[in-house]
C-alpha cells in the first residue's frame, strides 16, 4: 500500500527519478539556473537598463546607421579607424565631391586589430570599391595589455559592432578571458551602477519607458567635436616647451605588422583597392616626424598599397593652426575646418591617382533626394527649382571678366545670416591663385518694399573645392535678392 502511495497519479514513480538520481537532478537544475540567468542577463542588455550615457555613444550610431544604411544602398568608400578619422573626414562632403556614398566606420581609442574585425564585418555587409585605413591606430599595441581607458574603448568598440560570428571569432584576439564576460554583456559590465551611478539608471528608465525612436538624419560616421583652432596661449607653449610629440619615440608592435598584413590580404582576397591615410596634426605638434614616417613606412612600404599621407608636402599644404584642436596633449585631432580641408584633398586625391571605376550615384535622382540640403550639397550640386530656403539667385550670368555659373542664396539654419556662394568654372581662372582673388558683385536687393544696390566682396572658399568649380562666399543679412547687376574677378 505504501509503495502504491509513491507513485503519482501518472504512474510516474517520483522517488525514482528525485531520489535515486541525485546527480542528474542537480545537475538538471543548475542548468535550468544558468539558463535562467542567461536569459535575465539577455533581457535586460536588450532593454539597456545598464547601458552607459548613450549621448556621446557615437560608435554605436555608426554601427546602427551602418546597418540601416545598407539595407537598400551599398557603401562605395569605407573608412576605418579611430578618433583621429571622424574627426578627419566629413563622408557627406566625400560623397558629394565624388557622387557616390562613403561611410566612417571607426570607434574612440581603438587599434589596427579592431579597425581589421570591423573591416571583415563591414565587407560581410557591403562591397565597397575602396577601403581607405587611417593610420594613426599603427603603433606600439598589445590587445592583451591595454590600459584601463583602451579596454573601455574595446569594449565598446566590440559591445557596438553586430554580426555575432565575427565578434566570436575576434574575442579571443581582443581581450583576455577574464574579459570575454564584459565584452558581451553592458549589464554585467556595468552592474556597479545600482550602487554607484544610479542617476544613468533612472535615464536608462525613462527612456525604455518612453519607448520612442527618434528619426535620424542621414547618418554616415562624422563626429565633430571641436570648432575652434589653436590659440595664441598654445603658441607661445609650443615656443617655450617645444613640441609635445616626438617622432622618434615612435615604435609599432608585431601585432600591428601582423593586422596590417591581414587587412592587405583581406582586401586583396575581396578584390578591394587599399589605401592608408595619415590626417595631419600640427606641424609645430610633432618634432622629427620624419623619423615616425620612416618606421611607420616599414610597414606600409612592405605593400603596393597607396598612402597618402597628410602631414607631409605636399598634402599639408594649406593646413594653418585653426585647421586643428587647440591641446598641447600628445594626441591632437582636426577641427570642422581642417576636416573639409583633408576631405577635399582625399576627393582629389581618390579622383586624379586612384584608377578605380566608382559609380556615378549623382546621376540618380534617389541618391539626389538622399543627400539634399546636407553639409557640402549646394557646394557640389544646385537648389531645385521649387525650394523656397536655398534660392538660385542667377546661373550662367556674365560679368565684366568672368562668367558665374551659378549664384546661391542658402539657409544654413540661422535667422539672422544667409550664405551667398558664387561658382567658378575654374578653367576661366587658369593660371591664376585662387586665394589671391576675390569676387566683387552690385547686388539689387529689396529691403522694407525699397529697391537698393549695394556692392559686396565674395571670398574665396578654400574649405569647399568641387572637382571643376572655385567657389566665393560670403555671409549677409537675409533679404530679398532681385539680381546681380554686374561684378568682376580682382585682386585682394
Amino acid at each position: 500500500m505504501k509503495e502504491r502511495k509513491r507513485k503519482s497519479l501518472t504512474g510516474i514513480d517520483t522517488k525514482s527519478i528525485c531520489f535515486c538520481k541525485p546527480i542528474q537532478c542537480i545537475l538538471i537544475k543548475s542548468l535550468f539556473i544558468i539558463t535562467l540567468f542567461v536569459f535575465v542577463i539577455l533581457y535586460i542588455d536588450i532593454k539597456g537598463y545598464f547601458d552607459p550615457d548613450q549621448v556621446n555613444n557615437h560608435t554605436k550610431k555608426k554601427w546602427e546607421s551602418f546597418y540601416s544604411f545598407t539595407e537598400k544602398n551599398s557603401v562605395d568608400i569605407l573608412l576605418l579607424g579611430n578618433s583621429h578619422l571622424y574627426t578627419g573626414i566629413n563622408p557627406k562632403n566625400l560623397s558629394l565631391a565624388l557622387g557616390v556614398n562613403a561611410f566612417i566606420l571607426a570607434s574612440p581609442g581603438t587599434n589596427i586589430a579592431d579597425t581589421y574585425f570591423s573591416l571583415r564585418e563591414a565587407l560581410d555587409r557591403t562591397d565597397p570599391k575602396l577601403v581607405i585605413i587611417e593610420t594613426y591606430g599603427i603603433d606600439n599595441f598589445n590587445p592583451f595589455e591595454l590600459s584601463k581607458s583602451g579596454l573601455s574603448d574595446q569594449l565598446k568598440s566590440f559591445y557596438a559592432r553586430k554580426n555575432f560570428f565575427v565578434k566570436l571569432s575576434s574575442m579571443p584576439y581582443l581581450f583576455t578571458s577574464d574579459n570575454y564576460f564584459y565584452a558581451w554583456s553592458n549589464t554585467l559590465r556595468n552592474h556597479g551602477f545600482i550602487f554607484n551611478n544610479r542617476d544613468q539608471l533612472t535615464k536608462n528608465r525613462a527612456l525604455i519607458a518612453k519607448k520612442s525612436r527618434i528619426q535620424r538624419d542621414l547618418y554616415l560616421g562624422r563626429y565633430v567635436c571641436f570648432l575652434n583652432g589653436i590659440d595664441d596661449k598654445l603658441i607661445e607653449k609650443y615656443d617655450s616647451l617645444g613640441s609635445p610629440v616626438k617622432g622618434y619615440e615612435y615604435s609599432y608592435s608585431n601585432y600591428s605588422y601582423k593586422y596590417i598584413k591581414r587587412i592587405v590580404n583581406l582586401c586583396k582576397r575581396e578584390n578591394v583597392e587599399l589605401v592608408f591615410l595619415t590626417l595631419p596634426m600640427y606641424e609645430r605638434h610633432i618634432s622629427d616626424y620624419s623619423v615616425w614616417r620612416d618606421k611607420l613606412s616599414e610597414i606600409l612600404g612592405r605593400y603596393p598599397n597607396r598612402w597618402i599621407n597628410m602631414q607631409t608636402e605636399p598634402y599639408y599644404c594649406g593646413f594653418d593652426r585653426w585647421s586643428f584642436q587647440n591641446t598641447y596633449k600628445g594626441n591632437q585631432h582636426m577641427t570642422y575646418n581642417g576636416s573639409l580641408l583633408a576631405t577635399y584633398k582625399l576627393a582629389g586625391f581618390i579622383r586624379d591617382s586612384l584608377n578605380i571605376s566608382l559609380p556615378e550615384r549623382d546621376k540618380d535622382d534617389r541618391w539626389h533626394d538622399m543627400f539634399y540640403g546636407s553639409e557640402g550639397y549646394f557646394d557640389n550640386f544646385c537648389p531645385k527649382d521649387n525650394d523656397r530656403n536655398n534660392i538660385c539667385i542667377c546661373s550662367n550670368r556674365k560679368l565684366q571678366n568672368v562668367v558665374i555659373d551659378g549664384c546661391f542664396l542658402l539657409d544654413i539654419n540661422n535667422k539672422d545670416v544667409n550664405r551667398l556662394i558664387a561658382k567658378v568654372d575654374k578653367r576661366m581662372l587658369e593660371g591664376l591663385k585662387f586665394e589671391d582673388l576675390k569676387l566683387r558683385i552690385l547686388l539689387k536687393f529689396e529691403l522694407d518694399g525699397t529697391e537698393q544696390i549695394t556692392r559686396l566682396d565674395l571670398t574665396y572658399d578654400i574649405l569647399h573645392q568641387p572637382e571643376e568649380f572655385v567657389i566665393f562666399n560670403s555671409y549677409i543679412k537675409p533679404v530679398h535678392i532681385k539680381e546681380i547687376v554686374d561684378g568682376a574677378i580682382i585682386k585682394r
